[in-house]
């Protein structure tokens, strides 16, 4: 059958659909005149009565606490899976369970609820096998040559303290001292690479809702405006963007920590005690955990946390805030003739360890270890180069959520247009981008 011709009001063959399509044209820009007029109008007359942001730097622990919540459940999807699994597992409601992990500030409580909520996770399940969630699929990994000591613990022949104990000063990180010296009782001394493995999927999660909460931040300062001054330690936004890229650095030297101390655990077992290293490498579901956290951990590092930088970068600068990366991995943030660092030591000795790990006998450890699990990661932004930066909203913007509200069109979305965060696209979010454009409000970043 012959397609069906279109005929285009050009040819000249229907005159009336080209008036119609006329018509139709100035009916929306009329449409776009009158609703800018409107928003702009509601947007002076609501200025002054703005409300607050519901969160500031004086927040009670239980304002922390609800916030933390809200930001886990409504960015990341992780949080929306292992949040109520952990609540539940320990009886107790999703903000008890992040209360009991409350450390002063958003970012620290953020930080330590995706911690234990995954310590939660591989722990509390039936049975003695550790659990873990590698690239979705739900992995027991299963302990072989585990006994329990005088005191109850669970233990291997070899614990990570008799590995790692020439390890020299320089790569004696600060985590050294808590988790794999002599007298410690945690897993990650008394299980060997077993209990390295718990420690290695805790930090990759806790990455991974850093990296999901950038969102979050951007917001918040594109939302609410950043000040640097004498006493900006209660200024809100900036207080949040230092505690971020801290809990970021902290993060990812955990991961190179934790991958440093396994590869040596299991270079001196291969080395000194080959029969307990033939065990642990028989064992496939640690060795494929091991190198889901590992390479999406690499993954993370290298292409999310970059481009989320860029992201927080663009935003801080859109709000008058110059940012300066020195050498030393340290960030300078400077306005108004005030400045504020955030140490990079955590980065520099991120660094020291990953060269450490690259040299020949740890790198042929590691290769060893990843044998047959190569393609075994998870990351959206694997490995890519820097996202561009994030668009500031105009007046499109606004335009399309009041068209979405009255049912014209659906070009606006909760997950792209929430301007404000509070979880609802309604006349708010329009105005705020109304605000933001005539200079009343910081500018509002569109989620991507």
């Amino acid at each position: 059958m012959k397609a069906k011709e279109v005929i285009s009001p050009k040819d000249g063959l229907c005159p009336s659909f080209g008036r119609i399509l006329t018509t139709t044209k100035i009916t929306q820009r009329l449409t776009s005149l009158f609703l800018t007029f409107a928003l702009i109008t509601a947007a002076i007359t609501t200025a002054a009565s703005a409300s607050a942001p519901t969160y500031t730097a004086t927040a009670t622990q239980r304002e922390t606490v609800e916030e933390v919540r809200r930001a886990i459940l409504h960015h990341s999807e992780d949080g929306r899976y292992f949040l109520p699994i952990a609540a539940v597992d320990w009886g107790m409601s999703e903000s008890e369970f992040i209360e009991f992990y409350y450390a002063h500030t958003f970012m620290t409580t953020a930080q330590y609820t995706a911690h234990y909520y995954y310590h939660s996770y591989h722990g509390n399940n039936p049975g003695f096998p550790s659990r873990h969630l590698v690239a979705g699929e739900v992995l027991y990994v299963d302990y072989h040559g585990v006994t329990a000591n005088s005191e109850g613990y669970g233990v291997v022949r070899i614990p990570t303290s008799q590995a790692v104990a020439s390890v020299p000063d320089n790569l004696r990180t600060f985590r050294f001292g808590s988790y794999v010296s002599p007298h410690e009782t945690v897993s990650a001394n008394l299980l060997g690479a077993y209990g390295l493995m718990h420690e290695l999927g805790a930090y990759y999660y806790d990455l991974r809702l850093t990296a999901d909460l950038a969102d979050y931040v951007a917001q918040f300062i594109a939302r609410n405006g950043i000040v640097l001054s004498v006493d900006d330690w209660n200024n809100p936004s900036a207080t949040l963007i230092t505690s971020y890229a801290s809990t970021a650095f902290g993060s990812i030297l955990a991961l190179y920590e934790f991958t440093f101390w396994t590869l040596e655990y299991m270079a001196f077992l291969k080395a000194n005690h080959p029969d307990e290293f033939a065990e642990f490498m028989s064992n496939d579901n640690l060795r494929k955990t091991f190198a889901y956290f590992y390479l999406s951990g690499q993954c993370l590092i290298y292409g999310t946390m970059p481009a989320k930088e860029a992201q927080l970068t663009a935003v801080l600068r859109s709000a008058g805030i110059s940012v300066t990366f020195e050498a030393d991995n340290s960030i300078w943030l400077e306005s108004g003739g005030f400045s504020r660092g955030i140490g990079g030591d955590a980065l520099t000795e991120a660094s020291r360890l990953s060269d450490h790990i690259a040299t020949e006998r740890l790198s042929a450890m590691l290769s060893e270890m990843l044998d047959g699990y190569g393609d075994i990661f998870e990351c959206n932004d694997c490995c890519a180069e820097p996202s561009t930066p994030p668009q500031i909203a105009d007046i499109s913007h606004a335009l399309a959520i009041l068209r979405h509200i009255i049912g014209l069109e659906n070009n606006a979305h909760v997950s792209t247009h929430d301007f404000n965060g509070d979880g609802v696209l309604d006349i708010n979010d329009a105005l705020l981008v109304l605000r933001s454009i005539i200079g009343l409000a910081p500018p509002q970043v569109l989620r991507l």
